[in-house]
């Protein structure tokens, strides 16, 4: 393990189309990082006509999550404004990892083998099974949340005593559920692995977020019952966030041939947006990639190929407003009886999460 690895900074000739021309430079598609040399993380910079510097990190997943990569950014900005005196010490990585080795492996089976023990085939929307591969054929869709709708989201959330995360999750496993004909499914949830870091950790630099199974039964609960269920299973899952996740197939009563988790959800608080892997950009040796100027990042652009987001008649922002009166009743209905999506959209529930 190096002490010390400076990252390469690589500057490129000024010229008026700058930015442009960085973004084509830096684009993940076109770069490498050799998973043999430190740091897995590069640098590069162009200077504009105007004077104006632009500046691109390339880092790779092993080594960066999107925390990781806004603490990076802001320590950046406080060293360029003279405020570097004000940064705290630096967490070592290596007391996450000493805690993640401490963590006693048998306890993880255990509990993997109770919520996943009689789970013997994986939830497969639509029968798509082939979530492996390079990312080529991977389609983007984007849609925002309406600001009524986002608060009515956390009130609605607030006012059963759970977070927005596992309202969200709940909705993500009515999807599921109805997309393959299961009234138990099992999907990946990305937790942040800071949780039980202590305070330290949420200021460290690295990799920390993991991806595990989530099992939600359905069924003829209730809505409100199973929005508790939900933030109870969530914060049971956090409690076992540094657990492998090889660990949790070799549990579960499906074909170890098959993935056991085909779909992954993501939820995170914060308002500003965060760089994303563009399409085409897995694999080995394939960067993140960060931008800025004197700012926080933006995603970069995407130039993979984009899909157009399903659009459910009666069910926006206007329809999430007149039902709001009748919530109670509704939430004591079972959660499966909840209307399917329109036969034209459900074509899109193929594309991998």
């Amino acid at each position: 393990v190096q002490r010390r690895a400076d990252i390469p900074l690589e500057e490129l000739p000024a010229q008026a189309d700058a930015l442009d021309a960085l973004l084509r430079h830096s684009d993940p598609r076109r770069q490498r990082l050799d998973l043999r040399q430190a740091p897995l993380l590069r640098a590069c910079m162009i200077e504009s006509d105007d004077g104006a510097c632009h500046l691109a990190l390339l880092g790779h997943h092993l080594i960066i999550d999107h925390v990781s990569l806004e603490l990076l950014l802001e320590e950046m900005q406080a060293i360029v404004a003279g405020r570097a005196e004000t940064l705290p010490a630096p967490w070592p990585y290596r007391d996450f990892i000493a805690a993640v080795r401490r963590a006693p492996a048998v306890d993880f089976d255990d509990y993997f083998r109770a919520r996943l023990g009689d789970i013997d085939e994986p939830t497969a929307p639509f029968g798509a099974l082939e979530v492996r591969g390079n990312g080529q054929d991977i389609h983007e869709a984007e849609v925002a949340l309406p600001a009524e709708l986002s608060a009515q989201v956390r009130d609605l959330a607030q006012r059963h005593g759970a977070t927005p995360a596992a309202l969200l999750h709940l909705a993500w496993a009515l999807v599921a559920a109805r997309a393959s004909g299961r009234e138990s499914v099992v999907f990946g949830t990305v937790l942040s692995g800071r949780q039980r870091g202590g305070e330290g950790a949420a200021r460290a630099l690295g990799l920390f977020v993991n991806t595990l199974p989530l099992r939600v039964d359905l069924g003829a609960t209730p809505v409100v019952e199973a929005l508790a269920a939900m933030q109870a299973n969530l914060a049971d899952l956090v409690a076992h966030e540094y657990a492998a996740l090889a660990q949790a197939p070799r549990r579960s009563g499906a074909d170890g041939g098959r993935p056991l988790v085909a779909r992954a959800v993501h939820c995170r608080p914060g308002a500003s947006p965060r760089p994303a892997p563009p399409a085409g950009g897995g694999g080995p040796g394939a960067p993140r990639r960060g931008r800025g100027r004197g700012r926080r990042p933006g995603p970069p652009p995407r130039s993979g190929p984009r899909a157009t987001p399903p659009r459910w008649p009666g069910r926006g922002a206007a329809a999430g407003g007149r039902r709001r009166a009748r919530c109670p009743p509704a939430c004591q209905t079972p959660a499966t009886t909840a209307p399917p999506a329109p036969a034209r959209t459900r074509r899109c529930g193929t594309a991998r999460g």
